[in-house]
């Protein structure tokens, strides 16, 4: 019963490791991770062990075709991290409002103030749902683009290179 109860250490929260991972993507280095592999390959087969088949071996899948859809992948993390953090700021602007909204209603001297207070909070309510909804779909049809933008030329090369073999 002397015992303390030792509380576990904090850990960051979900937005802070995406965030973590964001920043660890985009300072990947591909040309040294390429020669990294290389190298590895060498010991591999000095040594005797199996090794597997290279990109190269793969037909369509070259080394820039791969970055290609690595960069639209981490696009497409780092847009849903931004998506995210707008969800999370506008769930905080309309808690807000919604407890302002909830003050007021006592304060209210009749049934007519009440349904008035409570009419302005749903027009103001259905206003910054829809310009928010407006702005998610913007945000969603940059990002869409953004992460197509890497594949188009990658993926063409690799169709054309397909053909060619």
């Amino acid at each position: 019963m002397g015992q303390e109860l030792k509380r576990p250490a904090k850990s960051p929260g979900p937005l802070a490791k995406a965030r973590q991972l964001g920043r660890a993507l985009k300072s990947r280095d591909f040309m040294k991770e390429r020669k990294m592999t290389k190298e590895s390959k060498k010991a591999t087969k000095q040594s005797g062990a199996h090794t597997p088949a290279p990109l190269t071996a793969m037909p369509g899948l070259d080394v820039e075709v791969f970055e290609a859809y690595f960069r639209a992948g981490q696009t497409a993390f780092e847009s849903a991290v931004a998506l995210n953090e707008e969800l999370m700021r506008f769930a905080g602007e309309r808690l807000q409002a919604d407890i302002d909204a909830l003050k007021t209603l006592p304060r209210c001297a009749n049934w007519q103030e009440m349904a008035s207070a409570q009419s302005d909070f749903m027009t103001t309510a259905a206003e910054a749902y829809q310009v928010e909804a407006s702005k998610l779909l913007a945000r969603g049809l940059e990002a869409a683009t953004s992460i197509n933008q890497p594949l188009q030329g990658a993926a063409m090369a690799g169709v054309k290179k397909v053909v060619q073999e």
